[in-house]
C-alpha cells in the first residue's frame, strides 16, 4: 500500500534533498487550497441554519418584509423609544 505524503509526491519518487524554497513554494501550494478555521465555522453555522427549517421560515419572511418595506432602520435607542411604548407590545 502506497502512503502519500501530498497527491503525485510518494516516499518513491520524493527527491533525498529539497531546498527550503521549495519546501516554502509546496506549504505555498498547499496552504492556498485549506479553508482557514473561521471558514469551516462560518460553514458548519450555515449548514446549521439551512437544516433549520422553522429558522429558515423566519429568515425567507424577514426577507418578505424586507421587500415590502416593514423594516424600521434603527440607528440609536431613541428610535426604540416608540417601540418601547406599553401600547405598542403586545399582550401575552
Amino acid at each position: 500500500m502506497k502512503r502519500y505524503i501530498y497527491p503525485g509526491l510518494s516516499k518513491e519518487n520524493m527527491p533525498q534533498t529539497i531546498s527550503m524554497e521549495t519546501l516554502f513554494e509546496e506549504i505555498k501550494k498547499i496552504e492556498k487550497n485549506m479553508a482557514t478555521k473561521k471558514e469551516v465555522e462560518s460553514l458548519i453555522d450555515t449548514i446549521e441554519i439551512m437544516g433549520n427549517s422553522k429558522t429558515m421560515k423566519q429568515i425567507l419572511e424577514s426577507n418578505k418584509d424586507i421587500e415590502r418595506g416593514k423594516v424600521k432602520e434603527i440607528n440609536s435607542a431613541s428610535d426604540l423609544e416608540p417601540i418601547r411604548k406599553p401600547d405598542n407590545v403586545a399582550k401575552r
